[in-house]
């Protein structure tokens, strides 16, 4: 059962993460005398970690923070300032040395590390705080899967998300026989293009496609509302000022569960595959509510004859398809799961061949397990559903086992 959902303003509720001071001491065999450790966020550049130490056996001549964002993947920084007169060792995070930037609101668990001229080794107790955003009000909302902060934008964007993380747990169980995801996922979604590139700088601003990302080492995605020229890529048919209410409902709602999707598949090890089934299953559990009808889009490409072949790997996230639209991948990918869940089993189906690509067995192979059936037999079958003719000849492309993470931009709702 989901627990009791929380909202509230974080100013307010979680402005004590910032100079968070906690006093300790000890150390090893009594050479290391330890006072406050505080966490300070410097929310957009980076975070500062300090320590007050010092060591009967000599000075201090390194000292390490390792720290990890709720995720598996860990880091570490090394201390940049010893202020001797003081007793306080500092070390600062910057964005740009955090691959991909700093998303705000990262939970933030970290230790240090020391060593003194003699060798002694101090090592503090876990840490926890909150890369903290106080510019401005944000809303926030979460219960057991997923995190979600807002500004600037309805206040019903956190229900409405969670309702669709809700209305998607049964398919998700089915779908990744066992899952539970470790740690809660985190959401931003920001209302423009200025705001979402504080975190990251000015890298991106001049991509069209950029409006999303998701990385493992954050445990988490931020996302902003597609401006118009973006819109009119994804084909919907959509006015961002007409339509602005049903346009962010459909980002609050298919974002969150295309992405939650992503680290249930982290979570299974089943992160591989063609682009069409990584980005096409997220697409596949992502909740109904759609800016455009993607059944009716795969039907247009298979009208026009240009409908690619599943033995290939379409285009990703940005690329214009045969008809001008971006995410042919995701569309075609998650029409090819609907006519398996329909056909061949169910969700459940779908959970057996997840199954065995978690085993190591490659997606082909898996779907051909499952089915009974040979893959080109399958994918003629779902074609002729959709009224397209015979697979064209696919150009070979090499297709890694494993993605490289951060994932390419998710611009919702297609991926």
């Amino acid at each position: 059962m989901p627990l009791k959902r929380l909202v509230g303003i974080v100013m307010l509720s979680l402005a004590l993460f910032v100079g968070v001071t906690q006093a300790q001491d000890g150390g090893d065999a009594g050479v290391f005398t330890i006072g406050d450790i505080v966490y300070t966020s410097n929310y957009p550049e980076g975070m500062t970690f300090s320590i007050e130490a010092a060591s009967s056996a000599g000075p201090i001549t390194r000292a390490t923070v390792f720290y990890d964002f709720g995720s598996p993947i860990t880091g570490r920084v090394q201390a940049d300032e010893f202020d001797s007169e003081n007793g306080v060792i500092r070390a600062t995070l910057h964005r740009y040395e955090a691959d991909n930037g700093l998303i705000p609101w990262l939970t933030v668990n970290y230790t240090w590390r020391l060593i003194d001229a003699a060798g002694n080794v101090y090592e503090s107790e876990p840490q926890y705080a909150i890369y903290a955003d106080h510019t401005r009000d944000w809303m926030h909302v979460e219960n057991d899967l997923v995190r979600i902060y807002w500004f600037g934008l309805p206040d019903w964007v956190g229900e409405q998300a969670l309702d669709a993380v809700d209305d998607a747990r049964e398919r998700w169980a089915q779908g990744f026989p066992g899952v539970e995801l470790a740690s809660r996922p985190l959401v931003v979604i920001y209302p423009d293009l200025d705001s979402f590139l504080e975190w990251r700088g000015e890298a991106g601003r001049d991509s069209i496609r950029f409006v999303g990302t998701l990385g493992r080492q954050w445990n988490g995605t931020v996302q902003r509302v597609p401006d118009q020229a973006r819109l009119d890529r994804e084909c919907g048919g959509l006015n961002l000022e007409e339509d602005f209410d049903y346009i962010v409902r459909s980002l609050a709602r298919s974002t969150v569960t295309h992405e939650l999707t992503h680290f249930h598949q982290y979570a299974m090890h089943v992160d591989r595959g063609p682009t069409w089934w990584i980005e096409g299953e997220a697409t596949f559990f992502e909740d109904p509510v759609q800016p455009w009808d993607s059944e009716a889009r795969v039907r247009g490409l298979a009208a026009m004859d240009a409908l690619p072949s599943l033995r290939g790997d379409a285009s990703g996230a940005g690329t214009l398809g045969p008809d001008g639209c971006t995410h042919v991948a995701y569309d075609i990918g998650a029409s090819f799961m609907r006519f398996l869940r329909d056909n061949y089993g169910g969700y459940e189906g779908h959970g057996q061949i997840t199954t065995l690509i978690a085993q190591n067995v490659g997606v082909y192979e898996a779907i051909e397990t499952v089915t009974g059936r040979p893959f080109d037999e399958l994918e003629a079958e779902w074609r002729a559903s959709v009224g397209a003719g015979p697979a064209p000849t696919p150009v070979p492309t090499p297709t890694p086992l494993i993605l490289n993470f951060p994932t390419p931009a998710f611009n919702p709702p297609g991926g």
